[in-house]
């Protein structure tokens, strides 16, 4: 297979290399489709190939068996090798610097080093251990200030900092996959990464803002590299042998609340973007299978926003709404982005819950406390009547949190008895609810009963018995003094 090709900046080459036990790499007539050169030099299967800025000279890697530690430079025009540079590891891939002035590689020696070169004396300035892997793929932006590097798993973008000669730490994003190539957006923005999909990454942020998958087939390399066309268009090519551009598609968010009340109605807040980019004027249309939406199309401001409401429909049991919404720009490259969200509606009915001790003794006091709410949350305000003899406090009201607190004074028993407390919760516009909580009561523990008459006697009896002994002991013994 063709492993690799790149376009001369002027447009005029192209350079392509084979497969990765292929040390031969072509460079072609961009015009005629003719072969000029054929380059040979490489003991191991090139694997990367990049331009200087002038399209006069290339840089080559050969990270492919049986490997080749040298990165060559060669003459674009007369096809020879102008110098290269001697590495300990092989290097896997290269990339030339926009502003001409560095060279920038990263081993296949699973030690993940970058370095960079001065390009004009192949003098290495500066590197770095990058990640745990081998790297697969790195790539300047367009200023020169930056590069990125790919690996297994990991994406990782740096600062070159040209006057101290130093590679510098700036962003990390996450991946599941073997990363195959790098691309920069004109603007250095935003980062194209080709793995198992095509993955649009904010530089900034390091956030992923859009996944491009549709690629077939479990063939190696899933999606081999990815350019941009356009701001809005990015071409791809993988395993599946096949070449696919993609059509920017707009993105909508909406935000709302997923659960309401019968009858109820929340406000959607509906967001039109591309790629972190707001857009203005997208046309909005929004429909529901049940409920009703007053306010069912419009065009998004200067923010990208649209806003609406949903008045959810009367319903006695837990219902789903499915929202449609779809966005469109007529005239623009942008495809039509749509998003189905549901929003679940739940009958409005009380919800009592009771809690409490449930089993008390005669003629002791207990605090009951009394919660309502409905399927959302607390219900404050809501009407209570209690029904029992037992409770002093007859009506009362929730407060912020559903909640009121009422005392039982249980009633004086000898035996065992169960007392019922009857609840009713009521509010306007909610169905009314019952609940009964049950205590029980028990009689007052038995005291320890008073001993025996005969018990006392023999105790007080005992008691000057031994008094009378003790006087008699002293009086004897006094005597016989």
């Amino acid at each position: 297979w063709v492993n690799c090709v790149a376009w001369s900046p002027d447009g005029r080459y192209i350079a392509s290399c084979g497969d990765y036990a292929d040390p031969i790499i072509k460079i072609w007539d961009a015009n005629t489709y003719s072969c000029l050169h054929t380059l040979s030099g490489h003991t191991g299967g090139v694997t990367s190939i990049a331009w200087s800025p002038d399209s006069e000279n290339i840089v080559s890697a050969a990270g492919g068996p049986p490997y080749d530690v040298r990165i060559i430079i060669w003459n674009a025009v007369s096809g020879e090798k102008a110098r290269w540079i001697n590495n300990i590891q092989p290097p896997y891939c290269v990339d030339w610097s926009p502003d001409g002035k560095y060279i920038l590689s990263g081993n296949s020696a699973r030690d993940g080093i970058v370095k960079v070169y001065d390009a004009e004396t192949g003098v290495r300035l500066a590197q770095k251990i990058a990640h745990d892997f081998d790297v697969y793929a790195i790539k300047w932006s367009h200023d020169s200030k930056n590069f990125a590097s790919g690996s297994w798993r990991s994406i990782k973008i740096w600062e070159w900092d040209d006057v101290n000669n130093e590679i510098v730490f700036q962003e990390n994003m996450g991946q599941t996959y073997m990363i195959n190539s790098l691309e920069w957006m004109y603007d250095d923005t935003k980062l194209l990464s080709a793995s198992k999909c095509v993955d649009v990454w904010d530089i900034k942020t390091g956030c992923c803002l859009s996944i491009l998958s549709g690629h077939e087939g479990d063939v190696y390399p899933y999606v081999k590299g990815a350019v941009w066309l356009s701001d809005n268009k990015i071409a791809s090519c993988g395993g599946d042998r096949t070449v696919r551009v993609w059509k920017a598609v707009l993105s909508v968010n909406a935000t709302f609340e997923p659960k309401i009340l019968s009858e109820d109605s929340t406000t959607m807040n509906i967001h039109v973007s591309y790629m972190g980019k707001n857009i203005k004027d997208a046309e909005i249309t929004v429909s529901s299978d049940i409920g009703s939406l007053p306010i069912s199309s419009g065009k998004t401001d200067s923010y990208g926003n649209f806003e609406t409401v949903f008045y959810a429909p009367t319903v006695i049991r837990n219902t789903t709404c499915n929202i449609r919404i779809t966005a469109s720009k007529p005239g623009s490259e942008y495809g039509d982005g749509k998003i189905n969200i549901p929003i679940i509606v739940y009958p409005k009915i009380l919800l009592i819950n009771v809690e409490g001790e449930t089993n008390v003794y005669s003629g002791e006091n207990s605090t009951i406390n009394i919660h309502v709410s409905d399927y959302i949350g607390h219900v404050e305000n809501a009407n209570i009547i209690i029904s029992s003899e037992y409770v002093v406090e007859k009506t009362g009201k929730t407060d912020p949190n559903g909640n009121l607190n009422i005392t039982f004074n249980a009633p004086k028993t000898n035996t065992e008895k169960t007392c019922a407390i009857m609840i009713t919760a009521s509010k306007d516009d909610y169905i009314s609810m019952n609940s009964t909580f049950n205590i029980n009561v028990k009689p007052e523990p038995e005291k320890p009963s008073a001993p025996p008459i005969i018990y006392l006697l023999v105790f007080v009896l005992g008691a000057i018995g031994v008094t009378i002994a003790l006087m008699l002991y002293v009086l004897i013994h006094a005597k016989k003094k």
